[in-house]
This record gives structure tokens, C-alpha cells and sequence, in this order.
């Protein structure tokens, strides 16, 4: 994880109630395979389901994180 950007932009959105970054700068981060890989969380609250829907995709589409490939492939579990 090299930086995130728009953070500050998704959380003034009316609705979003918390956003959580579970990623710092300089964690590995690896693909989204399991729960455990996640590397944030938006909440968000409102009137009805489409509303927040649409609240989440607004902060969704603010929200980059910027993560820089590693070169050399990380050993599976398997390979361990």
C-alpha cells in the first residue's frame, strides 16, 4: 500500500457515517480472496436502501487506494 487517496472527499458525502481504512501506508496488501483480506469499510446510512446504495457507490467511486505490485511473487500457504 503505497498512499489512499479521496478519503477526505467520500467522507463529506451526506450519509456516509464511517469509513474505516484498515490499510496504512506500507502494509502488504494482498487480493480480496478472503474476509480477513479486506483492506477497508464504508458505512453509510439513510432514508431507504437505494439511497445508500447510491451513497456507497458515490464514496466508492472517490476512493483509490494506490497500491504499488510487488516484483517477486509471496509464497502460498501451500508453498510455506
Amino acid at each position: 500500500m503505497v498512499a489512499w487517496e479521496g478519503v477526505a472527499e467520500a467522507r463529506s458525502i451526506p450519509g456516509i457515517t464511517d469509513i474505516e481504512l484498515y490499510a496504512k501506508p506500507g502494509d502488504l496488501v494482498r487480493p480480496h480472496t478472503q474476509s480477513g483480506h479486506k483492506i477497508g469499510l464504508l458505512v453509510a446510512a439513510g432514508p431507504s436502501v437505494a439511497d445508500v446504495s447510491s451513497t456507497l457507490e458515490a464514496a466508492s467511486a472517490l476512493i483509490r487506494p494506490i497500491i504499488r505490485p510487488i516484483t517477486t511473487p509471496l509464497a502460498t500457504k501451500e508453498e510455506s
